[in-house]
């Protein structure tokens, strides 16, 4: 008889817990394009896409069209850094994100 009641109990915490665990998932992206001064896709070139508020960082690199995504991020105010060979380091700081 107790472990009946304990698992009517606990069954609807656990489902209630797991709710909320899902809801709380964003599911937002960052993409974009690197190219130089005249407008050429620049390959390979190393990202790094840092969330203010929280000091998480995330690693990318350019595909051969210059092209990038960051998926599944939270909402919030980042920061980008672009560093390619030959090229100097460009950032932009104050990339804000919303769902």
């Amino acid at each position: 008889m107790r472990l009946t009641r304990f698992i009517f109990l606990i069954v609807p915490l656990f489902l209630a817990f797991a709710c909320v665990a899902a809801i709380a998932q964003q599911n937002s992206e960052i993409v974009g394009t690197v190219t130089d001064q005249s407008g050429a896709a620049v390959p390979d070139a190393k990202l790094l896409l840092t969330q203010t508020e929280t000091g998480l960082v995330y690693n990318g690199i350019s595909n051969g069209a210059g092209g990038f995504t960051f998926g599944g991020l939270n909402i919030g105010t980042y920061s980008l850094k672009v560093t390619a060979k030959g090229f100097q380091t460009y950032t932009v700081n104050g990339l804000v994100l919303n769902v």
